[in-house]
């Protein structure tokens, strides 16, 4: 090997050496910086017919375990899914009250079943039927108050979606400008390291909104496609669309749209598909239940000879669903005007016909068949006060969670027990599920998050390189200088 090869030879290690520190260096400055990942220089040895001429300075690339990074972002979209689900639950659960407290459905119901039983010993006694009108006030505003927040929940879900898709649109069209300038670079040697660091935000953004995972195209482009297997646009010309609008128990909600397409059933995963089940789905089978509850309630005091509580503006007898006659009866259900203005009919019912101030045959009707079960009513009047779990709500797909009750108390408890119980439950899963996403971000970060410390152990080995080829670089010089003087010596 020539003096020359070996100044060459070294050069090349000082410019890679240098190439090296700079790598080191955006690596260090960057170490706190959101969504940054960790870039290595590449090289390799360089020679040309079996002689060596040296290294070669690649270009800068990622420290990135994509299966590992796949992964974390479906662990994100899990969490926040869950997350979503569970701040929902989590509010129609304080509606319900505190358990113990005697503010919730079970409660208030057994309240009410306790102040006729009181009325019952002395019917004529003002004071007990003001409490039998007090007990069902209160039961009719414990109703109205956990379907008026099912209502703001869902209304939430829909306004959520609409702020996702604004968000998903926006994330979908920056992975295709990425794609393509990743691309257009990639073709031209230069490194696009920073270029993919942005991309990946976006597509975690895309993955925690949507559950979504990513094929690398051989162009450099990258496929987004849905749990449901709906592959997203990426170039910008066909967002997702969605109206804004209010939910309610007599519209279907707004549909998510791409090309004039209905995509809602599509969107399964992350955020979104949170949001959009909630909306579509477990509210309005919670709504579903409290109007069942509140139908129930009705119908049984009615047939008892007692219009009770009644529906100031109930909506257009339709044919089915099931439902339909009382679509969100539990957001109006009240107590009777007219018995609110005179207690005294509690005991004396409502069907018009005068009965003596001690008499406390209705007060029986309703502590024997209101408060019992259903096949304490005669065969006629059972199919009035029959509970539905199939064929509910506006859609009439909707099914509750558990058998026709055959009390009212008993009614109360499973509805409760039911809504209560998917908070706790969602709560529980989230925590499970967080503490897996936990872990699994720690070992992406150990994979593609900056270390100082193992920044400085490379920075000290490249100062030792460069040590080393300078050295080189000087022998190399000097054996040049002692070359060049032996003629001139003498």
């Amino acid at each position: 090997m020539s003096l020359d090869s070996a100044l060459s030879i070294a050069s090349s290690g000082l410019a890679n050496v240098t190439s090296q520190l700079a790598v080191v260096s955006q690596n260090v400055s960057n170490a706190n910086t959101a969504g940054y990942t960790r870039e290595i220089g590449q090289q390799s040895a360089l020679s040309s017919n079996g002689l060596e001429l040296g290294v070669r300075t690649g270009t800068t690339v990622r420290s990135v375990n994509t299966m590992l990074q796949a992964e974390a972002w479906q662990q994100n979209a899990t969490v926040a899914a869950m997350t979503v689900r569970s701040n929902a639950l989590a509010a129609i659960d304080a509606a319900h009250g505190s358990p113990g407290q005697g503010d919730d459905l079970a409660s208030l119901t057994g309240a009410l079943s306790d102040a006729f039983t009181t009325l019952s010993a002395n019917p004529s006694s003002t004071a007990g039927q003001s409490a039998v009108v007090a007990a069902a006030g209160n039961l009719a505003r414990g109703i109205n108050n956990v379907a008026q927040a099912v209502g703001t929940q869902r209304q939430a879900a829909q306004d959520s979606v609409g702020q996702e898709v604004a968000q998903l649109n926006t994330s979908l069209a920056s992975i295709g400008t990425l794609s393509n300038q990743i691309t257009t670079l990639s073709r031209q040697g230069t490194s696009t390291a920073a270029l993919e660091d942005q991309r990946d935000t976006a597509m975690s953004t895309v993955a925690q909104l949507t559950g979504a995972t990513f094929v690398n195209q051989a162009n450099g482009g990258v496929q987004v496609i849905l749990p449901s297997g709906m592959t997203l646009p990426t170039d910008g010309s066909t967002p997702l669309q969605i109206d804004d609008s209010l939910v309610n128990t007599a519209h279907a909600a707004s549909p998510v749209m791409l090309n004039g397409q209905d995509i809602t059933a599509k969107l399964t995963g992350g955020q979104i598909g949170a949001n959009l089940a909630l909306r579509d789905t477990e509210l309005p089978t919670f709504q579903a239940e409290l109007d069942e509850f509140s139908n129930n309630l009705t119908q049984r005091f009615s047939a008892a000879g007692l219009q009770l509580f009644t529906d100031p503006s109930p909506p257009a007898a339709v044919s089915p669903p099931v439902q339909a006659p009382y679509l969100g009866l539990a957001n109006r259900i009240q107590v009777n005007t007219a018995v609110s203005s005179n207690p005294a009919l509690v005991q004396q019912g409502t069907g018009g016909t005068a009965i003596g101030a001690s008499d406390q045959s209705v007060i029986d009707n309703v502590l024997g068949e209101t408060f019992g079960p259903i096949s304490a009513f005669s065969a006629a009047v059972q199919p009035q006060v029959q509970v539905q779990t199939q064929g509910l709500g506006l859609s009439g797909t909707l099914s509750a969670p558990f058998t026709a009750p055959q009390t009212l108390a008993a009614f109360a408890s499973d509805v409760v027990s039911v809504q209560t119980g998917a908070s706790t439950e969602a709560s529980a899963s989230l925590s499970n599920a967080q503490a897996a996403q936990t872990t699994l971000n720690k070992s992406v970060a150990a994979v593609s998050g900056v270390s100082v410390d193992t920044e400085m152990s490379t920075m000290i080995g490249l100062q030792n390189a460069y040590a080393a080829n300078a050295r080189i670089m000087t022998a190399v010089q000097s054996m040049w200088t002692s070359l060049l003087n032996i003629g001139t010596s003498a």
